[in-house]
This record gives structure tokens, C-alpha cells and sequence, in this order.
């Protein structure tokens, strides 16, 4: 290689290699349609090797500022899934093993890259620069000093708008760019991108060029707090039939702005810790030819005291609008973007559409260990609109992502109830368990003619 002016030798021994494996098997037991001879109870194998290599940041071209190269393959791999876990509308898929089968049909595994992009860190007043293929997440942009708040940041707060959905065993991956300034506590953030095909779809390595994503945040944190004012443009061109309460939903352009933000904060008074978190938007723009205009809120708060055995306890609301009126040129359902279908509803059988949700936690956490139980009560915002279901768009064509359910005249959806178990066992692997149960309500009995739902996992995860 030149060595004036040009290109900086490399040195083998800094390329740094790193891979991570993830075993689990996973079980569900979905709502037993009516009639039929279909596999609602089934169990199959997740498996997924990622594997890469970086170069740690260096002056590697004249005239460039130094930067980092990291290169990542990921080789997902299921086994066992179920053959008959789908059904005609309204009945869709009976859970993710259903959701795997529909979209990959006897493909079984790949090999895509999953990440591949140069990082130049930030030098004074020039901002930290992303560019290529990465995994992006939106509001942990500043993380509060306390671990707590953060632990509720990172589950409660992030992921809203857009995730690398990382329970799926595709996950999802952004090609474009990001660009960060940190002052202090203060970070500005700018992001454009196009999500890849994901989540369920086994190729994994597309870029879906007609749905792109432009997101700018300003975020500030403390020990104590943090807090995100945040703008965001997401278009979805691909000609697909959007799932909407229509008798003829539109298959132009859906461009949303959402606006929006969080605050999240912490106390001590004397022996009890109070903590509260709110987060919401507004979205704004173009549903084909309707108009969009729809909102959500969420607000939680939490407890700790000695008395309580080490347990914080939780509770909260949430709120995504429904629409109120199906023949009219008004899309009021909020929509949920790019975030993963489960990350909030550990037993997916709702989506952040047309949504309520009150909810109650108790979490035990320390260094090695959590212990999380939640229970939540489900019910739609509008008659007028449908249950939804699904998660945000994970390929190119024939398929919108989320699926609509007639409500049967009930916005009663259900209450569910889990219980998980992570602990990190040494400095490579960690354990997941996890058992959830959902009972439908009318609106459930509208569609299936059983009312539970089971989603049972247990996991390793192994880093090398």
C-alpha cells in the first residue's frame, strides 16, 4: 500500500474479530381458529451466528479524518416450523412460526451482510459520522447516569420509531447515514435511511429503496433525567395495499411527519425512589389520498421502597389513536413505523394502532440478573376501526406488515400476564426465559373461536 500521501499500511493484529450466537426455542400457542386443520401449538428452533471483524479507528487515507471499518455477516437458521400456521383473512398468521413459514416457504436459512459501515468519531465541532449498513435505534441518544432510569429508557422509551428488532432472527439493519454532535450532556442527531428486508424475511440483505426514514433529535440528560424532542419524516412507496378500517384501502404514497418527545425522570425521598416517564407524538401528513392526522401518549411511573424486597413496582397507560370514521378523507390511526412488534407487548397479539393499554409491572434487577412480570389490559380506542396486529414492513412487496381484524362490535381485546428471567452467567453467555399468556376478549371471539394465547421461550446467548 502507499505510504505518502496515499493509504496508511495496515497492521493484521488490529482487525478485531467478534461474533455472537444465539440458541432458542420457541413456543406458541395461538387463538384456535374455527374449523380447519391448522397448527396453532407448535414449537421450532431459532438459531443465529453473527460474526464480523473491525478495525478500530485510525488515519488509514490522506486527508480524511481517522475513522473505524466494521464489517458484519449474520446466518440465521429455523428449524421445525409449523406447516399449516396460517389461514385466509381474517385469520392470518397463528404467531411468528406461522409468520416465518408465510414469507420463506421451505427456506429454512441465508447469509447476508447485516452490517457494513465507516465510523468517523467526533473531533471538536465536527459531529460523529455513520455511513453505510447499521443497525439504528431511536431515543437512547443520551442515557441518564442512574441505571435504573436508563434500564427504563431502553425498554420503555427507545425503539418507538425505529429498531434493528432484534428478537426476530432476521433483526433489521438501515442503509444510509448518521450523524451525532455531543456537548456535554446535550447530543444532536440527524438520520436518513432505507430499512432492509427483515424480521421474518430470511433474505435479509435488500434494501427496501421506496420506504425511507429521516429523523432529527435533540436530546439532553442527567443523572437524574433525560429528555428528547424529536422530528421525523417516514415515506412508504412501495404500491403495497395499506391495512386500514377502508372497504378500499389506498395503495399511493403514505408520508407522515410525527413530532414528538420524551422526559424521563428519578427521585429519592428518604427511603422511597419515585421515577415517571412520558413519551408521545403527533403524526401528521399523508395516508394515499387521505389525510393523516393521529396521536400517542404514553405515561408511567414507578416505586421503589425497602419494603418492598428489592421489587420496583410499575404501573402505566398508553394511547394510539384509532379512527373514528372509515368514509371519510381522515386517517386518524396511529402508525407504527419501524419499531418491532414485540419489544412493548411481550406477547404480541396488539401493535401501537388503534390502542389502549393500561399495565402494571414488577421488576427485580441487579448485576447479573432481572426478574420481570407484567400484566396489561387491552382495549381498542375506536369501534369505528379495526384490531391491528404485526409489526412494521419487512420487505420490499406483497406484503404491508400490519394486519387488520374485524372487532365484532367489542373493544375489548383482552388482559395478558408473563414473566422473564435473563441472567448473565459469566462474560459470554447469557440465559432467557420467558413465559407469557394472553385471553382474548369479544373482540378476539369475533375472529378465533379459542380466546388463549401462550408464548413460552427459553434461550442462550454466547459471545466469541
Amino acid at each position: 500500500m502507499l505510504t505518502n500521501g496515499g493509504v496508511q499500511p495496515l497492521i493484521a493484529d488490529q482487525m478485531q474479530l467478534f461474533g455472537t450466537m444465539r440458541v432458542r426455542s420457541e413456543s406458541w400457542g395461538w387463538f384456535n381458529p374455527a374449523g380447519g386443520n391448522y397448527d396453532n401449538n407448535y414449537t421450532f428452533s431459532h438459531n443465529l451466528l453473527r460474526f464480523g471483524g473491525k478495525l478500530p479507528v485510525a488515519h488509514r487515507v490522506s486527508g480524511i479524518r481517522p475513522f473505524e471499518t466494521l464489517v458484519e455477516a449474520s446466518a440465521p437458521l429455523l428449524l421445525g416450523l409449523p406447516h399449516q400456521a396460517a389461514g385466509p383473512a381474517p385469520l392470518g398468521n397463528l404467531g411468528m412460526g406461522g409468520q416465518y413459514r408465510s414469507i420463506n416457504g421451505s427456506q429454512q436459512g441465508s447469509l447476508f451482510i447485516k452490517q457494513a459501515y465507516l465510523r468517523m468519531p467526533q473531533k471538536g465541532k465536527s459531529p460523529e459520522i455513520m455511513a453505510g449498513r447499521m443497525e439504528l435505534i431511536d431515543g437512547n441518544e443520551a442515557v441518564p447516569g442512574d441505571a435504573d432510569l436508563a434500564y427504563i429508557q431502553a425498554q420503555r422509551v427507545a425503539q418507538r420509531l425505529f429498531s434493528p428488532d432484534a428478537f426476530t432472527v432476521v433483526g433489521r439493519s438501515m442503509d444510509g447515514f448518521k450523524l451525532s454532535q455531543t456537548n456535554g450532556n446535550h447530543v444532536l442527531t440527524v438520520a436518513g435511511f432505507y430499512p432492509t428486508t427483515a424480521a421474518f424475511n430470511l433474505d435479509g440483505g435488500d434494501s427496501i429503496s421506496k420506504l425511507r426514514q429521516m429523523y432529527f433529535a435533540d436530546s439532553r440528560s442527567t443523572k437524574n433525567t433525560s429528555n428528547r424532542f424529536f422530528i421525523d419524516s417516514y415515506v412508504d412507496a412501495r404500491g403495497i395495499k395499506a391495512v386500514d378500517n377502508t372497504s378500499t384501502a389506498t395503495t399511493d404514497a403514505i408520508k407522515l411527519t410525527t413530532l414528538g418527545g420524551h422526559a424521563t425522570t428519578t427521585s429519592t425521598h428518604g427511603k422511597l425512589r419515585t421515577d415517571a416517564l412520558l413519551w408521545g407524538g403527533t403524526q401528521q401528513g399523508q395516508w394515499g389520498l387521505s389525510r393523516q392526522d393521529a396521536y400517542a401518549a404514553v405515561a408511567e411511573a414507578g416505586i421503589k421502597h425497602p419494603a418492598f424486597s428489592g421489587w420496583w413496582l410499575r404501573a402505566g397507560a398508553g394511547h394510539f389513536s384509532g379512527d373514528t370514521n372509515p368514509n371519510d378523507n381522515k386517517h386518524q390511526s396511529w402508525m407504527p413505523q419501524i419499531s418491532p412488534p414485540r419489544l412493548l407487548f411481550r406477547t404480541p397479539v396488539v401493535t401501537q394502532s388503534n390502542l389502549n393499554d393500561l399495565y402494571a409491572m414488577a421488576i427485580k434487577r441487579n448485576k447479573k440478573e432481572t426478574i420481570r412480570l407484567e400484566a396489561h389490559s387491552y382495549r381498542l380506542d375506536k369501534l369505528a376501526d379495526r384490531w391491528y396486529t404485526g409489526g412494521s414492513a419487512f420487505q420490499a412487496t406483497n406484503n404491508f406488515s400490519l394486519t387488520g381484524k374485524p372487532n365484532g362490535g367489542s373493544r375489548n381485546i383482552g388482559t395478558a400476564i408473563d414473566i422473564s428471567y435473563d441472567v448473565t452467567l459469566n462474560a459470554r453467555d447469557t440465559v432467557g426465559l420467558y413465559a407469557g399468556y394472553v385471553h382474548g376478549g369479544d373482540t378476539v371471539a369475533a375472529t378465533y373461536a379459542g380466546r388463549s394465547v401462550f408464548l413460552g421461550f427459553a434461550q442462550i446467548t454466547r459471545k466469541f
